[in-house]
């Protein structure tokens, strides 16, 4: 019943507001087969004041030409008068007392997050997206449902959205009208071999009957001739009987003459007289018959023309069956041939799923190349910058140790002219004093930076999880980076708490070094005082390490796209678009935690970095 959608959250609409846009889209697409509603749609929502005013937003438009009336209860007493009832997920354990409350009643019922979906008719589901941070909003369709509550759904409703649940009626429908189908094909082959059967009977039926038929009118015709045969005897005696009389006629005028010749004639006459009433009984008996037999015959062609018209309808009906069978043969080859195209295109996409996985394969392998690249890269700029800090503090003490000497020398000289003053050995004496407090506060800053700078060199090189103390840590590699911010005259302050955590060092430097760079070609430009302020918080069950500027800030469209890789607004000045992408992808997958941008133009950007306390 359905195919699989969803809403996203939009970033500047609650949840109410996308899912009260969601319900106006639904009731759209619901047709109220019992006639209601008439001009205005009635919605109530149940105990719900925030949901409630969500609603009301549809009030200000029409839907289908009807209205919006939108009514907040805490009873259901009046429910079976809505047109729409919304339950929200805090009642979904009521959800069968209400259902049944409202049978009968043409309401459509929206839920929310039902567990049990059989009494549902639209179920909006929410589900979370915890790597985008963002809510989608889907909905199930029951349609059975709704038919017993006569309501029906438009199809682009499916268009919109929906779940498995029409999906598998839609295949539950389509299986059972192909079994009907092929029910109805069989049955039908059945009754076509019964009345081709049949058929065979009515064709020797009717070979017979046109046989007796054919033998009929012989007989027919062979009574014919021989009544003409008799027909022609009967005019011969007639004629003789007349030649007798006539006979008689002469020999009473010539009785007396030839008496016996009369008797003998009177006695033919007699005997011809009566075979004449035996032929003429003969003849009507003839006639009777073949009146009978042309009754008969009558009443044979008319029993032929009868089964003539049976074997018609049966070839008619046998012509109707043969198209059936034929528009289901061509329906079959159509199955087969989508089926086969189906096939070919599950092949298709399976060659082309193994390519992308050898190109996926590929990009992952040219990830850590660049990644790796990133690194050695930042450990050069480290190099570089390390070797620049220590030059000034390695000069300092340099110039201080050959003033020592100068000095020196000249006390020395006059010790030996005997001339020297005790103003002068006092002056040598506090020069000395402060000399050797530049000397030994360089080189304690150029023990600091070669210690801060072999940590972090060794945790860019050696991959390893140890203990560090994190705000510690970000100092250190700050230290690192500083002659990157002073040349760029960027103001650099670290506050916060200092966890001790387990962690593998080289990735929270390649972080920070990424953020900072990133910043300082990005975020700066047209800026006078530029900070950059970093902040460790500790909570329950992670860390949090908020990384700001006071830059100029990004728009939204930057924003959403700022963590694709070779994205960048310096294309053709040195932006790769890689760094933001190497940091997403170090947080989330070494790290396991998760990374958050929030900016404005004009108000700098924020990064924070969360992480978990067992990484």
């Amino acid at each position: 019943m359905g195919c699989n959608s969803s809403l996203a959250l939009a970033q500047y609409y609650t949840e109410n507001e996308v899912k009260s846009a969601l319900v106006g889209k639904i009731i759209s697409q619901i047709t109220w087969k019992s006639g209601k509603p008439s001009n205005s749609i009635n919605i109530i929502v149940y105990r719900d004041k925030e949901m409630q005013t969500a609603l009301t937003q549809l009030e200000t438009a029409k839907i289908n030409g009807k209205s919006i009336n939108v009514t907040g209860v805490s009873t259901l007493k009046d429910a079976r008068k809505a047109h729409v009832l919304y339950l929200p997920q805090a009642f979904n354990h009521e959800i069968s007392n209400i259902v049944s409350s409202l049978r009968g009643s043409s309401t459509l019922l929206i839920t929310e997050n039902s567990p049990t979906l059989h009494n549902i008719m639209i179920n909006i589901v929410e589900q979370q997206d915890i790597k985008k941070e963002k809510s989608h909003f889907g909905f199930q369709i029951n349609r059975p449902n709704l038919s017993l509550e006569n309501l029906s759904i438009l199809p682009d409703l499916l268009i919109y959205g929906g779940t498995e649940l029409d999906v598998a009626e839609i295949y539950r429908d389509t299986e059972a009208a192909l079994l009907k189908l092929l029910d109805e094909n069989e049955l039908a082959n059945m009754k076509l071999k019964q009345e081709h059967a049949l058929l065979e009977n009515k064709e020797m039926e009717l070979l017979k009957l046109e046989h007796e038929s054919k033998e009929l009118s012989k007989r027919l015709k062979k009574q014919q001739h021989l009544l003409s045969e008799k027909e022609r005897l009967l005019i011969d005696l007639t004629e003789k009987v007349k030649r007798a009389n006539q006979k008689h006629l002469t020999a009473v005028e010539e009785s007396e003459l030839k008496s016996e010749e009369l008797k003998e004639v009177e006695r033919l006459f007699e005997i011809q007289k009566s075979e004449v009433q035996r032929q003429s009984d003969l003849l009507d008996r003839l006639r009777a018959e073949v009146v009978n037999n042309q009754n008969l015959l009558d009443s044979k062609s008319l029993k032929l023309e009868k089964k003539q018209l049976e074997v018609w309808n049966l070839s008619k009906l046998i012509d109707k069956q043969s198209q059936v069978i034929w528009f289901t043969s061509i329906l079959i080859v159509i199955a087969i041939a989508v089926s086969i195209f189906i096939t070919k295109l599950l092949l298709k996409n399976r060659r082309i799923n193994k390519k992308l996985e050898y190109t996926i394969q590929r990009l992952e392998n040219t990830k850590d190349k660049l990644v790796e690249s990133e690194k050695m890269a930042s450990l050069g700029n480290l190099i570089a910058g390390v070797a620049h800090e220590l030059n000034t503090p390695l000069g300092i003490s340099l110039t201080a140790a050959s003033t020592i000497g100068d000095v020196g020398r000249t006390l020395k000289s006059r010790v030996d002219e005997n001339k020297l003053k005790k103003s002068e050995l006092n002056n040598f004496i506090l020069k000395l004093g402060e000399l050797d407090q530049l000397i030994c506060s360089n080189l304690e800053r150029c023990h600091d930076l070669i210690n801060s700078f072999k940590q972090v060199s060794a945790d860019q090189v050696v991959a390893k999880h140890r203990e560090i103390y994190l705000k510690d840590y970000l100092q250190e590699i700050l230290n690192t980076l500083s002659i990157y911010l002073r040349k760029n005259e960027v103001s650099c302050e670290i506050f916060g708490d200092n966890p001790l955590i387990m962690v593998d060092p080289s990735i929270l430097n390649q972080i920070l070094n990424n953020l900072t760079t990133n910043a300082i070609v990005h975020a700066f430009e047209g800026k006078e005082s530029k900070k950059i302020k970093l902040q460790v918080i500790t909570e329950d069950s992670q860390y949090k390490v908020a990384f700001k500027d006071n830059g100029k800030g990004m728009d939204e469209r930057t924003q959403q796209r700022v963590f694709e890789p070779f994205f960048t607004t310096k294309r053709g000045q040195g932006g790769t678009g890689l760094g933001l992408n190497i940091v997403h992808n170090l947080v989330y997958s070494k790290l396991g935690g998760t990374i958050n941008i929030n900016s404005h133009l004009g108000q700098g950007t924020s990064f924070i970095i969360t992480l978990p306390k067992v990484i």
